[in-house]
């Protein structure tokens, strides 16, 4: 399953909205956040001369449509599994749980999960 959040862009932009949304590969377990909105051309020009650095984490690269000619931006992030179980954590159970934190409190696991 895809989740995907438009966001919309300046309204001085010509391009109307970026894409971001989750994703993995039938053949990876790896998890990514792609990033993804349409550049103009002398943006794409501007972008490769000027040799754009990127965290090592990130992934960049531009494709053009092959029927409409429109060039794109696409940025994969590979998202941790750790970050993965604390947004679950927090957005399912309420439960936020820090990094030294490995698990909740006992007492918390039982009333979530209805224990006696």
């Amino acid at each position: 399953m895809i989740y995907i959040q438009y966001v919309s862009a300046s309204s001085e932009s010509t391009f109307p909205q970026e894409t971001l949304f989750y994703y993995r590969p039938n053949n990876d377990f790896q998890i990514d956040l792609v990033y993804c909105k349409e550049i103009a051309l002398n943006e794409l020009i501007t972008e490769l001369s000027y040799n754009y650095l990127y965290s090592n984490e990130i992934f960049v690269f531009y494709f053009q449509h092959p029927y409409n000619q429109r060039i794109y931006h696409v940025a994969c992030e590979m998202i941790s599994h750790s970050a993965i179980v604390q947004h679950l954590n927090l957005n399912v159970f309420g439960i936020d749980l820090s990094q030294s934190d490995q698990q909740p409190p006992l007492e918390t696991i039982n009333v979530t999960l209805n224990f006696t």
